[in-house]
């Protein structure tokens, strides 16, 4: 945005050209998909990336919060290309880079988003169910002890989420 000064006062004054995107750095990169994961879906994530010889990776987890593969398919950008195994080789790609506030991010070998769910929440989650449901050959679950004793070998998360869907509770 240009400022002129005209006879005291600040008139704005906008350009319509448009100018390239400035070529980010990885730590840029960071700083600006943090913001945007925030921005866009309320999460507030994780970025670590890591370089090496072969090419290079973001790891972008974060805690609840948006569907993992609604997080995946925006930063889907973010990857230069994909690993063809049925003729072991990594296929280039010419996808369009994501622009943030002007600056065009850093693109990386591979792209890896895991969303995390606390085990203390899966516990609660275990009990409130446990309580709800009285489940034949499985003890009451008391403790967090009890959870990863007894009730986390007997039923995963994802199924926990199918058994809450039947019931008709709203995870998150």
């Amino acid at each position: 945005m240009l400022y002129l000064l005209h006879n005291k006062t600040r008139t704005k004054m906008t350009t319509e050209t448009k100018t390239a995107p400035i070529k980010a750095d990885v730590r840029k990169t960071t700083h600006l998909l943090k913001k945007e994961l925030k921005r866009r879906f309320g999460i507030t994530a994780s970025v670590r990336t890591e370089s090496y010889s072969g090419g290079s990776s973001i790891n972008i987890s974060y805690t609840f919060g948006a569907y993992e593969k609604e997080v995946e398919s925006f930063c889907s950008n973010l990857q230069y290309g994909n690993f063809n195994s049925m003729e072991d080789i990594y296929e280039y790609n010419k996808s369009e880079s994501l622009v943030i506030e002007g600056y065009e991010l850093e693109q990386f070998k591979y792209v890896f988003v895991k969303q995390e769910i606390p085990s203390s929440f899966k516990y609660q989650l275990a009990k409130m169910i446990s309580d709800t449901i009285k489940f034949t050959d499985v003890p009451e679950i008391t403790s967090e002890e009890d959870y990863n004793n007894d009730f986390k070998t007997l039923i995963n998360f994802s199924e926990l989420k199918i058994l809450l869907l039947r019931m008709k509770v709203k995870l998150f």
